[in-house]
């Protein structure tokens, strides 16, 4: 069953940092099954994997400035890293959803 719309809350742990230019973070946990909204103050990229997952860069997921995108994750992955391709610090913030 698809959800067509819905309202689901915060849940406590919001992660938030910075990435300096053209730099990587280093793998953020998020367990699987958990959705997620993500948004950054410039553009960055998403890669999703496993503790070691590589690093993104300018062919990986785009997640622009002042998008706020979701995604839930699946269960073969427990970490995303984001890349920053611009010419200042970015600052992103990943905001757990719960569904009760």
């Amino acid at each position: 069953m698809a959800v067509q719309a819905a309202v689901f809350p915060p849940a406590d742990n919001t992660i938030s940092a910075e990435i300096l230019t053209t730099a990587t973070t280093a793998a953020v946990e998020i367990p699987s099954g958990i959705l997620f909204a993500i948004q950054a103050s410039d553009d960055v990229h998403i890669v999703f994997g496993l503790a070691g997952v590589a690093a993104p860069d300018v062919a990986s997921w785009p997640i622009y400035s002042g998008s706020i995108q979701t995604f839930q994750m699946p269960v073969w992955c427990t970490h995303v890293r984001l890349y920053n391709p611009t010419g200042s610090t970015v600052r992103y913030h990943i905001l757990p959803l719960g569904r009760n």
